[in-house]
């Protein structure tokens, strides 16, 4: 199935926890975006996906920076437990008040290049924008006997 603009926001079955002490952080940053926090490492998330091995593993939180992220290939991450994936809130002002939102954009490549999770738990994606990402049930043949977790999106 195939993503043209979904905005993940999921209240009830994902939420956006603080990460715990022993969590590893990782800092996904956007080309020409936002520049990288003080005393922190910032990689572009082709960096991570290209090592998916390394670094989409249990315990990890990903706090991508606003801006467009590109992601050229597909990442499927298998048998890890707690993962967070959130976009870093940037406060808007508007005539009314101050709101909170990210600006953080996935934008895949083509729509056969997204990210899976299989034989894993405790996912959660807060305040992310995935734009043109999809993956085909073919790169995943090795489903058989195996949980995943999936989002589909239909035209």
């Amino acid at each position: 199935m195939y993503l043209e603009r979904v905005t993940v926001t999921l209240f009830s079955l994902l939420a956006c926890f603080v990460p715990s002490a022993i969590s590893t952080k990782y800092y996904v940053q956007a080309p020409g975006g936002a520049s990288c926090p003080l005393n922190t490492t910032c990689y572009d998330l082709s960096f991570y996906a290209r090592q998916a091995d390394i670094y989409f593993t249990s315990d990890s939180f990903f706090y991508f920076l606003e801006g467009k992220h590109s992601l050229d290939q597909p990442v499927i991450i298998n048998g890890i437990n707690t993962i967070k994936m959130q976009g870093i809130a940037e406060i808007q002002q508007t005539a009314d008040e101050n709101i909170k939102q990210s600006t953080a954009e996935i934008h895949c490549s083509n729509q056969t290049n997204g990210i899976s999770f299989i034989n894993s738990s405790d996912i959660s994606m807060c305040n992310l924008t995935f734009i043109n990402c999809g993956i085909q049930l073919s790169q995943l043949s090795y489903l058989n006997n195996h949980n995943y977790t999936a989002l589909f999106f239909g035209n």
